[in-house]
């Protein structure tokens, strides 16, 4: 069984593996105010999804005062262990 978005297809005796459109998302949420945002998971769907719904599965929707998903390609790196910074 493959993971999710990732499809295979047989040619002859080779076998091709393809990504489909999944985009990953860095959840963060917070409580109370003027509690910092927190790291609560990540969740992949599919491009034309959206993240809500799978933000939401994942912390559930009561006891938050906020909750945000940040697509993980828009995190740019500033101190990445065992490089120079």
């Amino acid at each position: 069984m493959l993971a999710a978005g990732v499809d295979s297809f047989r040619r002859g005796d080779a076998v091709f593996v393809t990504m489909n459109d999944i985009q990953t998302y860095h959840v963060f949420g917070r409580k109370s105010y003027p509690q910092p945002l927190t790291f609560v998971g990540q969740v992949d769907v599919e491009a034309d999804a959206g993240p809500k719904e799978a933000a939401l599965k994942l912390a559930g929707a009561n006891g938050w005062v906020e909750l945000v998903a940040i697509p993980a390609s828009s995190i740019t790196p500033v101190i990445v262990e065992g490089e120079p910074a």
